[in-house]
C-alpha cells in the first residue's frame, strides 16, 4: 500500500448543459473509492464541487486544492476525467506547472496516471481537448439561441404572464395569470395607482402568487417585481434579449401605446395619486395665487333641523406654492357641493344631447360633397418603408464607425419599435377613424352623460381623471375654477353654440329652411363641417387607445339620465339641494 502520499478526491458536476450527461457527484465518488482500494492509495479527504471549469477562478474547492498542493500538504489527486480538473487553458497550465515541478507527484484517473515523468504532449492533447469541447458548446449554444430568437422566441424564462412551451420550445400565455397581469396594467394605465399599490391589491385582493420553479417563485408578487413588469417591453410583443432589439412571435398583452404611456408614469416627476389620498381634486386643482395644490379639510356640525351631525368637506389652498403671497380673505375655502356644482357646469356646457346629434348628422347628410376619412393604409406601408430604410442608414453608419455607439442603440431601439408599431396596426386592421361622422358625435355624447355621472356618483380617482382628461392647468381663484380647455372641448362647446343659434325656440328666425323653401345647409354645412373635423382630429388624438364602442356603450348605459339629471341649473334638481355634501 501506498502511504507515502497523501491523495484527495476530487468531484466536480457543473450545474450548466454541458455537464448534463457526466456521472453525479456520488457516482465519481463511489468509483474513485474504489480505484483507491484496489491502487492502495492514502485518502485524506473527498472534495466535491458543483461549479463550472470553464472560467478561471470561479471554483472555491478547486483554487483551495490547489493552494494545499503548493503547500506540500496534498501530493496526489484522484479524479474520474482530466475534464474534471480543469476545461480552460489558465486552469490547466497551473495543473500541469505543479506536476511538472513534482510538488503534485500523481493525478489518477479511471483509465490512466498522469506522472511528472511523463510526455507533457499527452497531457497537452487531454487539455485541448477539454477546452475544445466548451468551445464548440459554446458556439452551438449560441447558433441554437440566434435562430430560436430570429424566429420571434425569447430564450430564458419569460416574464410572469406567459409561460414556455417546452414540446415545440414556444413561449405560450399562461393561462392562470395573463389575465390578471393584464388587470394591473390596466390599473396602472388610469394614473391613479402606484405600482406598489397595485403590488398590494394583487396580492391581497386577488390573491396573486408568481409561479413556482425549483428553487424560486409561488410566492406573492413583491414590489421589485411590479416594477420590472411595468418596465419590460415584451408585454408589448417585441423583447430585448443579447443587447438588441426583437420582434416576438408571442401574443402580445398591450400595446406599444399603452406601454410608452406607462413609462412616462414612472419617470415623471409627479407622483401617481396614492390610495390613500381619499378626496378627488387636491392632486389636480392649484391655487391661482400660490400655485400650491388644494387640501382638505373635513368638520362635523350640529343641524338643530335634523338633530344630527353632518359632516361638511371643504377645499382650501394649502398655500405652499413657490410664491408666498397667497391672501386668505381672496381664496377662501369653498365646499365640495360647491365645486362639484361648478365641474358640472363645466361639463354641461359642452354636453351634447340627441336632438344635437342628430341636426348635425342631418344637415351633413344633406349637403354635397361631404367628405369621407382615406383608409390610411398605404400611408402606414410608406412609414414602414421609411423606417426600414432609416434603419438600413443607422446600420451603415455603425458599419463605418460614423456614429457613437450610445447614440446608434438608443436610435436602433426607437427604429424598431417604430416599425414594430407600425406593422401590428397594419397586420390587425387599421385602426383609421370611422367614416361615419356620428359615431365621433355619439361618442362624444355618451362621453358627456358618463361624466357627469362620475361627478355624482363616481370614486376618488375617477374624479381626478375625468378633470385631466377634459383639460389642463386647473386653478382657483377665489371660488371660480378655471381651466384649459382641450380642443375637443372647445369643439363641443361650438356645435352647441350652433346648434342653438340655428335652432332659437322662442324666437324664430325668419330663414328660408323655416318656411320650408331651399334648404339652408350649404351655407351651415362649411362652418358645422370645420367645427366636426376639429372635434374628431382633437378626440381622437385624446382618445386614441380607447374604442369608439365603449363610449357608445357608456351612451347606451346612461340613456335613463333625463334632462333633469344632467342639468345641474335645472329648477327640478335636488341634487345641489341636500344638506351637508
Amino acid at each position: 500500500m501506498n502511504t507515502a502520499n497523501k491523495y484527495i478526491i476530487y468531484a466536480r458536476k457543473s450545474s450548466e448543459s454541458e455537464d448534463r450527461q457526466i456521472q453525479s457527484l456520488g457516482d465519481q465518488v463511489s468509483s474513485l473509492n474504489q480505484l483507491a482500494a484496489i491502487k492502495g492509495l492514502h485518502i485524506v479527504e473527498i472534495l466535491e464541487e458543483s461549479k463550472s471549469a470553464k472560467q478561471p477562478d470561479k471554483r472555491e474547492v478547486f483554487n483551495s486544492l490547489m493552494k494545499r498542493i503548493e503547500n506540500g500538504e496534498i501530493q496526489g489527486i484522484l479524479v474520474w476525467s482530466m475534464n474534471r480538473l480543469f476545461r480552460n487553458p489558465v486552469d490547466q497550465g497551473r495543473v500541469g506547472w505543479l506536476l511538472q515541478t513534482g510538488k503534485l507527484k500523481e493525478i489518477h484517473t479511471v483509465d490512466r496516471v498522469y506522472l511528472p515523468s511523463d510526455n507533457v504532449l499527452l497531457f497537452n492533447v487531454e487539455g485541448g481537448m477539454a477546452n475544445q469541447y466548451i468551445l464548440d458548446l459554446s458556439k452551438m449554444v449560441k447558433r441554437g439561441l440566434k435562430i430560436k430568437t430570429e424566429k420571434g422566441w425569447r430564450p430564458g424564462l419569460p416574464p410572469i404572464g406567459y409561460k414556455n412551451n417546452k414540446e415545440n420550445g414556444t413561449i405560450v400565455t399562461d393561462e392562470t395569470r395573463f389575465h390578471i397581469v393584464r388587470k394591473m396594467w390596466d390599473l396602472m394605465l388610469t394614473g391613479t395607482y402606484s405600482p406598489r399599490r397595485i403590488a398590494d391589491i394583487a396580492n391581497t385582493e386577488w390573491n396573486f402568487k408568481t409561479p413556482a420553479h425549483k428553487r424560486i417563485g409561488g410566492k406573492h408578487l413583491c414590489y421589485s417585481a411590479i416594477y420590472r413588469i411595468f418596465s419590460n417591453i415584451f408585454y408589448t410583443g417585441m423583447f430585448e434579449y443579447s443587447g438588441g432589439l426583437h420582434m416576438g412571435a408571442h401574443k402580445p398583452m398591450i400595446t406599444m401605446d399603452e406601454f410608452e404611456k406607462v413609462q412616462q408614469l414612472l419617470g415623471t416627476k409627479d407622483k401617481p395619486l396614492p390610495y390613500s389620498n381619499q378626496h378627488a381634486y387636491t392632486s389636480t386643482i392649484s391655487c391661482a395665487v400660490c400655485t400650491g395644490k388644494y387640501s382638505v379639510t373635513q368638520k362635523r356640525k350640529y343641524v338643530k333641523a335634523t338633530d344630527s351631525y353632518q359632516l361638511y368637506t371643504y377645499y382650501q389652498c394649502s398655500r405652499k406654492g413657490h410664491k408666498r403671497n397667497c391672501n386668505i380673505n381672496v381664496q377662501k375655502p369653498l365646499t365640495k357641493r360647491d365645486l362639484e356644482k361648478q365641474i358640472s357646469e363645466i361639463v354641461y356646457s359642452f354636453a351634447l344631447d340627441k336632438d344635437i346629434v342628430d341636426w348635425a348628422n342631418e344637415v351633413l347628410r344633406k349637403a354635397k360633397g361631404t367628405p369621407s376619412l382615406e383608409d390610411n393604409t398605404e400611408l402606414l406601408k410608406e412609414s414602414i418603408s421609411q423606417a426600414k430604410k432609416s434603419l438600413h442608414n443607422l446600420y451603415r453608419l455603425a458599419y463605418n464607425k460614423d456614429i457613437d455607439p450610445e447614440f446608434f442603440e438608443t436610435e436602433e431601439k426607437g427604429l424598431k419599435k417604430q416599425i414594430f408599431k407600425l406593422e401590428t396596426e397594419l397586420k390587425n386592421g387599421i385602426k383609421v377613424k370611422p367614416k361615419n361622422t356620428i359615431s365621433y358625435l355619439e361618442a362624444g355624447m355618451g362621453l358627456n352623460l358618463f361624466y357627469l355621472n362620475t361627478i355624482k356618483h363616481g370614486k376618488p380617482q375617477e374624479k381626478s381623471l375625468l378633470l385631466k382628461s377634459i383639460g389642463s392647468n386647473w386653478r382657483m381663484e377665489g371660488k371660480k375654477l378655471y381651466f384649459t380647455r382641450h380642443k375637443w372641448v372647445n369643439a363641443l362647446e361650438n356645435l352647441r353654440s350652433l346648434y342653438h343659434t340655428e335652432n332659437d325656440w322662442f324666437e324664430p328666425r325668419k330663414s328660408l329652411i323655416k318656411k320650408g323653401q331651399n334648404s339652408n345647409s350649404d351655407l351651415l354645412c362649411p362652418t358645422l363641417r370645420s367645427i366636426v373635423e376639429s372635434f374628431e382630429n382633437s378626440f381622437y388624438e385624446e382618445h386614441e387607445n380607447d374604442l369608439i364602442e365603449s363610449y357608445l356603450k357608456v351612451r347606451e348605459q346612461y340613456t335613463e339620465l333625463d334632462n333633469t339629471e344632467v342639468n345641474p341649473n335645472h329648477p327640478d334638481n335636488e341634487y345641489y339641494k341636500t344638506n351637508g355634501e
